[in-house]
């Protein structure tokens, strides 16, 4: 007998106020929470959570204007915090 999750399908909103979808439930190892796969409204954003993290509200929507109302940090790996302002220096260039 499976356990049906009421999770998928649910609609949340982060600190700031952006809605997002539950779209499907990610199994990890035995012993480690479970990931949702997850879908921004506004942008279009797939990204995965923990279930505390989307009940707290804590997950970012990445393609969201955040530099200056312009740029948007984009789907990146930082490494320290140059690197992050330079990937958003740049996408807010090439939003201009």
């Amino acid at each position: 007998m499976t356990k049906i999750d009421d999770f998928i399908g649910r609609t949340f909103n982060n600190k700031k106020g952006q809605t997002f979808t539950i779209i499907d439930k990610i199994m990890t190892k035995p012993g480690k929470a479970n990931r949702y796969l997850l879908e921004f409204k506004a942008t279009g954003y797939k990204t995965t959570a923990e279930k505390v993290h989307i009940l707290r509200g804590t997950i970012k929507d990445r393609f969201e204007k955040s530099v200056f109302n312009v740029g948007y940090l984009g789907n990146t790996k930082m490494v320290s915090n140059k690197a992050a302002y330079t990937c958003m220096e740049w996408n807010a260039r090439a939003m201009l």
